[in-house]
């Protein structure tokens, strides 16, 4: 299982100590191509943003099974690890749009 951390960003690109999102990922490869996985764990801009906790929940989604989040994500078996993890950035984005509009555009 593997993670990417996204942080909220001040005006000059600091990394601000609150809020952010983690995903939870791993990569099945199979005759096709590349499937992955993932859950996400997400922290209110009004907490202190732990990477320890944040890899714990989403990664207890992640293995659980239980949470809307997971998702799969077909990619080619050529895919290179930075096409992969884009994509899955892309997905959750996308999955979130709705709901957080206003403060998407400062996740990275």
């Amino acid at each position: 299982m593997k993670f990417v951390h996204l942080r909220y960003h001040d005006q000059d690109g600091k990394v601000l100590s609150h809020g952010g999102a983690t995903i939870a990922y791993e990569q099945e490869n199979n005759d096709v191509g590349i499937v992955v996985y993932y859950a996400t764990a997400r922290c209110n801009i009004k907490d202190l943003f732990c990477k320890k906790t944040a890899r714990a929940k989403a990664g207890g989604k992640l293995r659980s099974n239980a949470v809307k989040y997971v998702e799969a994500v077909d990619m080619p078996l050529d895919a290179t690890t930075t096409e992969v993890v884009g994509k899955v950035i892309e997905e959750f984005r996308a999955s979130i749009a709705s709901q957080y509009q206003d403060t998407i555009e400062r996740l990275y």
